[in-house]
């Protein structure tokens, strides 16, 4: 991902990404996007496979 900060709609914080995954059995995975400053005011998903999975691999090979 890139290192493009994008701004809560509400306080102009810098939403944060989070990985998360559904509350059913097969926890299929998503990229959450919230507002750090309260989850309130921005909360949404990302749920295409190919999106998930690409975000997953570059996490998993950066270095930390």
């Amino acid at each position: 991902m890139s290192d493009i900060a994008f701004p809560c709609p509400v306080c102009g914080v810098s939403l944060s990404f989070r990985l998360a995954h559904s509350r059913r059995k097969t926890a299929k995975p998503f990229v959450m996007i919230v507002c750090p400053v309260d989850g309130r005011h921005m909360r949404g998903f990302i749920g295409d496979r190919q999106f998930v999975s690409s975000v997953v691999s570059k996490l998993e090979s950066k270095p930390e």
